[in-house]
């Protein structure tokens, strides 16, 4: 078994102790290691903005076509969040999804 393989399986095995979903665009229930959102604060016009974000972890096996892009938006426990980044390397069998709330 490849360490991608293993990789993998982990993720299934800790997505099944902790079952968590997500939907991006109009797939619906993918499934996902979430993290917790963060709260911060992020200098704006007329003083300060409270600001969250939240990590998504996802399967590429379990990914929608066409995959997740910047800017979209995805719901999360009734909650509405846009993707601000992605970190996708081609070796592992993930993809994590930076959010900030909408």
């Amino acid at each position: 078994m490849s360490l991608a393989d293993e990789m993998g399986e982990d993720f299934l095995s800790i997505h099944g102790d902790a079952p968590v979903s997500v939907d991006i665009g109009k797939a619906h229930n993918i499934p996902a290691l979430v993290s917790e959102g963060t709260y911060g604060e992020e200098v704006d016009l007329g003083g300060f903005n409270l600001q969250r974000t939240l990590t998504v972890t996802l399967r590429k096996k379990d990914l929608p076509f066409p995959p997740p892009t910047l800017g979209q938006l995805i719901t999360y426990h009734h909650s509405v969040w846009r993707i601000a980044s992605i970190e996708d390397r081609p070796p592992l069998p993930f993809i994590i999804l930076q959010c900030q709330q909408k």
